[in-house]
């Protein structure tokens, strides 16, 4: 959920796929910068569509409680083949932010 989220994830040899099956959830993608942080975008999820992140895009997701969604992972994906980035302050304000907005 929002309060805790810390990072971003990235898979380096597979796509993730996400589906929204009830509910309220949010994709964030993002792309690193030239000063070393995030260009974030943030995605409502419409149910019963499929949205893909492609091998090397950074992302999570943030759902409300009770929320169902379906994850389509490839079983290569490891903790050898992916990374973890924390979040600075700034990106998390900003998420914050923009998740009451979608989610309101």
């Amino acid at each position: 959920d929002l309060d805790g989220l810390k990072h971003l994830e990235i898979h380096h040899q597979t796509d993730e796929q996400f589906i929204l099956i009830s509910g309220k959830a949010i994709l964030i993608t993002a792309e690193i910068t030239e000063d070393n942080g995030f260009d974030l975008k943030l995605t409502k999820l419409e149910p019963g569509v499929l949205y893909t992140v492609p091998v090397d895009g950074w992302f999570f997701t943030i759902l409300e409680k009770e929320t169902k969604m379906m994850i389509i992972q490839d079983s290569g994906c490891t903790a050898e083949n992916s990374e973890y980035r924390d979040l600075n302050e700034a990106e998390l304000n900003l998420i914050r932010a923009q998740t009451r907005e979608l989610f309101s």
